[in-house]
């Protein structure tokens, strides 16, 4: 029998729970290395004895809540993508503030056309200067606001399949573009990391507070960093696997470097 999230009895084939519906976390997966040391699933040497660890085929799990997603998993995808032009990526809320913008800018010409119609009243200079207002308005709303609006929607169709149904990490998502993975900023309305990346993840849920994002390509493992908006660990490591008290431990050529959430080096 499974257990969903709220504790519920299922079936050993459930995906959802039959009770509540919940996804059905799977356990998290491990590694063990020649000398019987426990290490990530992703790890390609131990982080104890430095041994390279034989690679074996990772069973990726049809869950949205694993932390980890692969481009080219196609129950994945059905379950936690949806095709990039019915992801809205502008909700009720983000209209009413693109709203409020538009409503902002009028304030300024309101008060032109008072002061005009105080010097001016209601001549054929006036409305000369009502028409120039309204064009300038027209001008400075559509460059400010309408603009960059249609512009970050038609940036992210251009460099996304397909769009996560939910948020990834706070205000991320994750996105695909020709099976490749890469972020978008709900928030900012802009792609974020470049769709380049064969597997994103999250470091660590819990101990970096979702910060910090695992990026993987070929063999080769990165971090990105929410908070500083830029790969902090470059994508040329062997293995990236969180450790003690927030560091990061990165191996390459069987060399273990530690980093902090920062990506300052510590040794």
């Amino acid at each position: 029998m499974k257990l969903c999230p709220n504790n519920h009895e299922n079936p050993k084939n459930a995906v959802y729970c039959n009770t509540c519906g919940e996804k059905i976390l799977e356990k998290e997966k491990t590694k063990l290395c020649p000398n019987n040391h426990e290490n990530p699933a992703n790890a390609v040497y131990c982080n104890t004895c430095g041994v390279k660890i034989e690679q074996k085929t990772t069973t990726i799990t049809d869950n949205p809540k694993d932390n980890s997603t692969s481009a080219d998993n196609s129950k994945i995808f059905r379950h936690n993508f949806v095709s990039s032009y019915n992801r809205k990526i502008y909700s009720v809320g983000d209209i009413f503030i693109l709203i409020g913008k538009c409503v902002a800018l009028s304030i300024p010409f309101f008060i032109l056309v008072g002061i005009s119609y105080e010097l001016f009243g209601s001549d054929d200079l006036f409305v000369a200067l009502i028409v120039i207002y309204s064009v300038l308005y027209l001008a400075t709303t559509g460059y400010f606001v309408i603009f960059p609006a249609i512009k970050s929607v038609k940036t992210y169709r251009q460099k996304a399949d397909f769009a996560e149904k939910g948020k990834f990490s706070g205000r991320i998502i994750r996105i695909t573009k020709n099976g490749k993975l890469g972020l978008f900023d709900l928030r900012l309305k802009k792609v974020a990391l470049e769709t380049e990346y064969d597997n994103i993840e999250l470091l660590d849920r819990s101990l970096l507070k979702e910060d910090s994002i695992l990026l993987q390509s070929g063999n080769k493992y990165g971090v990105y960093s929410i908070r500083k908006k830029q790969i902090i660990i470059p994508v040329e490591y062997d293995n990236v696997s969180k450790a003690q008290y927030g560091t990061i431990e990165a191996c390459k050529d069987g060399i273990i470097s530690q980093f902090d959430t920062y990506g300052n080096k510590i040794k």
